[in-house]
């Protein structure tokens, strides 16, 4: 274990873990928290298995097994019943000790050095989210590096991109988190949905352009995704930016447009619905052709090699 670097006046962090149903991943995501170099922790594991269920009483017993380094302390919250992950994160938020808040999914880790690192430009008091860069990794031990550096008030980069930085990149102030809302009760792209919602009420953001957390994907960077609840997400996603689709340029808005048809449009066609999914793309493609051309290329090529590295490995 990193041994942190002594700081008695260090602010408290809030490090939120919403956990359901993969107790068994659980362990990892603690202990790459108690391994941070910051030396001020408080980590606040979010039951939401639902209250007596088999897998609750399992997560606790994880839970109250876990031994925490000095300088941190473990908290263990349970939900009465599941109800997803925004309102876990927020049952985190309201139940957390800290003015400063990240977040960590059960099957995700932090680098050692993430909280100590973000937590430098929160000096800047305009500053109310600092994310990090972040690495996926695949089943087959694939790595993919997701690095999108945005500064200031890039509220036009976050609706045409869907996502700046997932919430285990984060590291926000408590109150500007809660002066808008929290996270909203939808079924996917909630980080999306809160991230959209600091941005337009004028909260900055900063890049700490260092690879500080690791994601495990199963499905690869670039998803095609099958589920109701994704596309469910995406249009609620959707409908909030199109509120707001005053605030940009007529360039702009025909951009956010044509990346919220291709992504809808990716959705369906995942989802076997064909006709409506040809239909999103469609318009995706009218509104900025060498724009949707690029993504196009994109998905084919990662795709291909995908399909050359299972052939090779087969032959191996």
């Amino acid at each position: 274990m990193v041994m942190p670097s002594v700081n008695s006046n260090a602010p408290l962090v809030s490090v939120v873990i919403p956990t359901y149903s993969r107790s068994d991943m659980l362990t990892r995501a603690l202990e790459s928290v108690n391994s941070q170099t910051y030396s001020n922790i408080e980590i606040v594991v979010v039951d939401d298995n639902g209250k007596g269920t088999n897998q609750q009483l399992e997560t606790q017993a994880r839970v109250l097994a876990f031994e925490t380094r000095p300088g941190v302390e473990l908290r263990y919250v349970v939900r009465e019943k599941n109800g997803g992950g925004s309102l876990a994160r927020n049952t985190g938020i309201d139940a957390s000790k800290a003015d400063f808040v990240a977040f960590l999914d059960d099957d995700d880790e932090f680098l050692p050095r993430k909280l100590e690192l973000q937590m430098e430009p929160m000096s800047d008091s305009n500053v109310s989210l600092t994310y990090a860069h972040c690495k996926g990794v695949q089943p087959d031990g694939t790595e993919i590096y997701y690095r999108r550096v945005c500064n200031g008030v890039p509220v036009f980069e976050q609706a045409y991109c869907g996502c700046i930085a997932a919430t285990s990149q984060w590291l926000a102030r408590k109150d500007a988190l809660r002066s808008v809302g929290c996270f909203s009760d939808t079924p996917a792209k909630q980080d999306s949905i809160l991230m959209f919602k600091l941005l337009i009420a004028g909260f900055q953001i900063r890049c700490v352009p260092e690879v500080l957390s690791v994601y495990y994907d199963d499905l690869g960077t670039v998803r095609i995704s099958t589920s109701g609840k994704s596309l469910a997400g995406e249009l609620n996603y959707d409908r909030l930016i199109r509120e707001y689709s005053g605030m940009f340029t007529l360039n702009q808005r025909r951009r956010v447009e044509h990346a919220m048809h291709y992504r809808v449009g990716l959705m369906l066609v995942g989802m076997n619905a064909s006709a409506e999914g040809a239909v999103q793309l469609l318009s995706s493609f009218a509104l900025a052709p060498f724009a949707f051309i690029h993504k196009a290329y994109r998905v084919v090529g990662h795709n291909a090699k995908q399909a050359l590295k299972k052939l090779n490995a087969h032959r191996g």
